[in-house]
């Protein structure tokens, strides 16, 4: 959808994507906007003309976004500094609470199913969730940053 953008003589919005990624870009137009590009195949004239019209406010956004995400970073850096372990290491404990009952559950999900047992919806919503949030803190840990993808870490 962005390269459509572009393609529409939007061109500050290709420079954004090269500049800060496509997902921050997404983001901050809905903020701006209200407009959800990952929902849309199609964007009509008025969405054309509300994106080009919101430039500098789309702008503000990507870039409150891309600090709000930065200076998550740098407390995540500034607490493994700490002298207390607890301190130090609590995300990553939950970061493996997270993961482990994630494969905790889908290992239960599947025995169920493997014994013709009755699996609960409740359950696997549970189980669905907690895959995305176990999705989510493995992309954190083994995750490529945007700086690394582009050689300048």
């Amino acid at each position: 959808m962005i390269s459509l953008l572009a393609g529409l003589g939007i061109d500050f919005v290709k420079d954004m994507v090269m500049d800060k990624g496509e997902e921050l870009v997404t983001q901050s137009i809905k903020k701006a906007t209200g407009i959800d590009l990952s929902k849309k195949t199609k964007l009509s004239a008025e969405d054309v003309a509300l994106i080009k019209k919101a430039k500098e406010n789309i702008s503000k956004e990507l870039e409150l976004i891309y600090k709000d995400k930065q200076s998550a970073r740098l407390m995540s850096v500034e607490l493994s500094k700490s002298k207390s372990w607890l301190v130090a290491n609590t995300g990553s404990l939950i970061a493996i609470f997270t993961v482990l009952s994630a494969f905790i559950l889908d290992v239960i999900i599947l025995y169920m199913v493997f014994n013709n047992q009755e699996v609960s919806p409740i359950l696997t919503l549970i189980a669905g969730a907690n895959n995305v949030k176990a999705g989510q803190v493995l992309s954190f840990y083994f995750g490529s940053s945007k700086e690394s993808a582009d050689g300048k870490r």
